[in-house]
């Protein structure tokens, strides 16, 4: 059974946003599939290391290419403490390996997100170090294909924990809507059970934070898109401790 999006969904139902909790060192990897033009889920990224490192985990963004974040986005000089973007300079899935395991040993204490191109994972087997998959998608038809694909293609040897973060939507019971039949798709073609990271908001806040090559976990703490990124950023370290286990 998936881990459904009523289970971690907390701003967005008028809960009390999850408790802070004492960071631990965790070392996890967790690859975020973002391709370097894609700004929007770039951003997302960026914004979940910076919304992790400021809740109490040590985040470290790995970018594929041979800028950090493309070269245009986002400003790593308007990092918090303790959040760092790299680029790895990586062709594809086997050289963005070998950097990160790198990376990943000169720190111990920190969470790594790994930006992976897609149409990477779509070409071949994931590799051996890939155990923690973060997908984001819209409820656009195509989108949920390309999705429920990639997930199906990447979970299918039970090997790798997928999870996925809902955004692009006018409200809660649409991103329940989108998740469920997400989940209802992997199940039917390789049995890969999803894991919910809740929704993000892609709003004003989101976009004029790109623009200032910035982030809206820095620029508006209290704003919905921050307050989202939080709740999906507490799932994020949530997991990672079980993993470090």
């Amino acid at each position: 059974m998936s881990r459904e999006l009523a289970d971690v969904l907390h701003y967005f139902l008028d809960d009390a946003p999850p408790p802070a909790e004492a960071a631990d060192p965790c070392g996890s990897i967790l690859a975020v599939a973002a391709a370097p033009g894609d700004v929007l889920r770039s951003a997302f990224a960026w914004n979940l290391a910076v919304a992790l490192a400021r809740n109490g985990t040590g985040a470290l963004l790995v970018t594929p290419g041979t800028e950090p974040g493309g070269g245009g986005w986002p400003d790593p000089q308007q990092a918090p403490a303790d959040t760092e973007l790299i680029a790895a300079d990586a062709q594809d899935l086997v050289s963005l390996g070998s950097r990160v395991a790198s990376l990943a040993a000169g720190r111990p204490n920190k969470l790594l997100l790994v930006a992976i191109p897609p149409d990477w994972l779509a070409r071949a087997d994931p590799p051996a170090w890939l155990r923690w998959l973060l997908l984001f998608t819209t409820p656009d038809a195509a989108d949920l294909d390309r999705t429920a694909q990639l997930a199906s293609r990447v979970g299918a040897s039970g090997e790798v924990r997928v999870g996925v973060t809902i955004h692009g939507v006018r409200g809660v019971a649409e991103a329940r809507s989108t998740f469920l039949d997400l989940a209802r798709q992997t199940q039917r073609a390789q049995q890969v059970v999803l894991l919910s990271y809740g929704l993000l908001v892609d709003d004003l806040d989101v976009y004029r934070a790109i623009v200032r090559r910035s982030a809206v976990t820095l620029e508006q703490p209290e704003s919905r898109a921050a307050r989202a990124l939080r709740d999906v950023a507490y799932w994020i370290r949530r997991d990672a401790r079980v993993l470090a286990r």
